[in-house]
């Protein structure tokens, strides 16, 4: 049994592996290895070079931080001044409708024979001037008397049984919507005719 055991052990040395199963020779290994050792860094080079790319990196963030907050403040300063832009020229359109109360408001105090005549002038040279400043910032009033019910523009606060009309026709405009551009900014408040 042992000299079987024997036989086999010497017999395993003599198989000769396939080419593809082949061992790198003895040589071959530690050249190999010493090409890759060479290749790799010191520990400390590596802790040296992640440091500077990592003080980098935070030099980047802190010019991209300070970038930004740049930006944002000088978005903020344009808003500011458009802001005020805006308020001028909304005061600016407004001063003739203060010019109008206060001619008015003089006719009415010299009294006389044509004062309410006066009076009654400027009030609709006021209101004339406030419709086109409000239309030359897009306003419109909504059609509403006459025309058909339209809840996306129309607000029905009450309703009439009546069949002289088409169902759902206003009848009545109890106060005037607006809208700004497309945006409808107020209903109309209307009486609605309703068919029995």
């Amino acid at each position: 049994m042992t000299d079987k055991t024997i036989t086999i052990l010497d017999e395993e040395p003599m198989e000769v592996p396939a080419p593809s199963e082949a061992t790198p020779e003895p040589d071959a290994a530690p050249s190999e290895q010493g090409a890759d050792s060479g290749s790799e860094l010191d520990p400390n080079e590596q802790i040296e070079r992640l440091l500077a790319e990592n003080a980098e990196l935070t030099e980047q963030v802190k010019r991209t931080s300070a970038e930004f907050q740049n930006f944002s403040r000088r978005q903020e300063e344009e808003a500011k001044r458009v802001k005020v832009r805006i308020r001028e020229d909304i005061i600016r359109s407004i001063l003739p409708i203060l010019d109008h109360l206060e001619r008015t408001l003089k006719a009415a105090d010299r009294g006389g024979d044509g004062s309410f005549e006066a009076l009654l002038k400027g009030v609709e040279l006021i209101e004339k001037d406030v419709h086109k400043i409000f239309e030359d910032h897009g306003l419109s009033a909504i059609a509403a008397e006459g025309e058909v019910f339209d809840p996306a523009l129309h607000q029905a606060v009450m309703m009439e049984e009546t069949n002289e009309v088409p169902d759902q026709t206003i009848l009545k405009e109890l106060q005037t919507g607006y809208m700004l551009n497309d945006r409808v900014i107020r209903p109309s408040m209307v009486q609605v005719a309703r068919n029995a």
